[in-house]
């Protein structure tokens, strides 16, 4: 095991180098068997990973905890019997869980686990009331696990969306996702506790076609967007990497459309509902990861190479909003956000502007003229997320996230 002092001073180089652009380092690697398909979840300031497929085609169940003060150290196991790959893995109320896979005999699995950090325990939960299920999507929102996708035998993918209550223990099915059944689909989920938004993208359709449509999710309107927010650069990929980052999502590796392995990275902003680049993995390119993040540090490790060898290496990056970024966003502020009837615009230059509201389907849903107040009248909008797009009196357009509660 690595020393803390040393894993100390290496997470402090990350920061140091990250101040002047976003880069990538490469950590201790993965203490378990090389693999791929495996499942992870953050619980404060440790991540953890496990499950997946080592050499010689063997599900697996051991679990591993990452973090900056003790490194890498063994974590209690699925028990026996509970082997698997392509499960889901989130956390929620201070606790991990592991949903569905596949086992050994092509065992489509419908059980839930739930890991306590504190006991270092896993406990049965209420299972799934459908079907077995690998490869789906899964996200955490106001104490609630949300399944999405996936397949339920070989061949048979399933659009199916469902919640799980963490208060209660009780499944709940809800409106099936919009874009069809896919299967190895993702997730990322806006704000800080994800208790806004997410959109899912990548996987592979019922036909053997890698999907790349883009929905977002609502709990405020409860449902889904009724029409895409846009597709992922490049034409999508299958076995890529994503999660949640410090309130944006951020997507990883893969394979695309071709055939050909991906190192590339990329995060999503809400503001302007767009891709943005950024700095690729200095390696080879690889895909069927797991990713999580700790704080401010994204941790991704183990996958296969492009000659489908399994793989241990751990990496973790930082990103670095661009300083222009930071610039404007300081210069335009929108308050309170959350807010309710009224919103106040600060920074705005002398002259009318106008402020539009879009839903985050594209779709706009309110406009109004902001008095010289810098002040506007939200009253008529119901409450959720919503792009407010500002066309200030110099012409210049601006967009920013706003909640109405």
């Amino acid at each position: 095991m690595q020393s803390s002092k040393a894993l100390l001073s290496y997470f402090t180089l990350i920061i140091s180098t990250a101040i002047s652009a976003q880069s990538w380092h490469q950590a201790p690697d993965f203490p378990g068997t090389a693999r791929d398909d495996g499942s992870a979840f953050t619980v404060g300031d440790v991540a953890y990973f496990g499950t997946g497929l080592e050499v010689g085609w063997n599900p697996t169940r051991d679990f591993y905890a990452f973090s900056v003060s003790d490194g890498w150290y063994a974590i209690a196991p699925l028990p026996e019997g509970m082997e698997r790959q392509y499960a889901c893995g989130c956390a929620s109320g201070g606790y991990g869980y592991i949903f569905g896979g596949v086992g050994s005999g092509d065992n489509y699995f419908n059980d839930l686990w739930r890991y306590s950090p504190d006991e270092d325990a896993w406990t049965a939960m209420a299972p799934h009331p459908g079907a077995g299920r690998s490869g789906m999507a899964c996200f955490s929102m106001n104490d609630k696990l949300y399944f999405v996708g996936g397949r339920i035998g070989q061949g048979n993918h399933t659009a199916e969306s469902w919640i799980y209550h963490t208060a209660d223990n009780t499944w709940e099915q809800i409106a099936d996702y919009p874009g069809g059944g896919v299967w190895r689909m993702q997730a990322g989920v806006h704000g800080a506790t994800g208790e806004r938004a997410v959109f899912t993208g990548t996987g592979m359709n019922e036909d053997g076609s890698i999907y790349s449509g883009m929905y977002t999710f609502l709990e405020a309107s409860d449902g889904w967007s009724t029409t895409p927010v846009g597709v992922l650069p490049g034409g999508g990929r299958i076995y890529a990497s994503m999660g949640r980052y410090m309130g944006d999502a951020v997507i990883f590796g893969g394979q695309d459309e071709d055939g050909d392995f991906l190192n590339d990275f990329k995060n999503w902003e809400w503001v302007g509902l767009n891709w943005n680049e950024l700095a690729p993995l200095p390696s080879f390119e690889r895909r069927g990861g797991m990713m999580t993040s700790i704080g401010p540090h994204i941790i991704y490790t183990t996958g296969l190479n492009a000659d489908l060898e399994r793989i241990k290496e751990t990496w973790t990056t930082t990103i670095v909003t661009n300083i222009d970024r930071i610039d404007r966003d300081r210069a335009i502020t929108l308050y309170p956000n959350p807010g309710s009837g009224q919103l106040r615009i600060q920074g705005l230059p002398d002259g009318i502007s106008e402020l539009r509201f879009f839903s985050l389907d594209g779709k706009m849903v309110y406009s109004a003229q902001v008095d010289r107040d810098g002040e506007v009248s939200t009253a008529p909008l119901p409450k959720g997320m919503y792009i407010a797009e500002i066309t200030m009196a110099t012409g210049e357009v601006e967009r920013r996230k706003w909640v109405k509660e």
